[in-house]
């Protein structure tokens, strides 16, 4: 599943990290245009709760992403 070509994504990409115990972690990260506030007005869950599917859907095919991050 490419998540580059989802509504809503501006970029997904595999990053590498280290985390504190100094493991490297493969990470998924989403840039979104999508409000991610719930307090804001312009909030849409429904085209959040999509975007959330995908990227679950995205690390059960790529079983070597450790964890997900959203951001905008």
């Amino acid at each position: 599943m490419n998540l580059n070509s989802q509504a809503n994504v501006i970029s997904a990409k595999i990053i590498l990290e280290i985390d504190k115990d100094e493991k490297i972690q493969k990470v998924l990260n989403v840039v979104t245009d999508l409000v991610i506030d719930s307090q804001n007005e312009k909030f849409d869950s429904s085209a959040l709760d999509d975007l959330t599917d995908h990227i679950i859907a995205t690390m059960r095919q790529n079983t070597g992403i450790d964890r997900a991050t959203v951001s905008n």
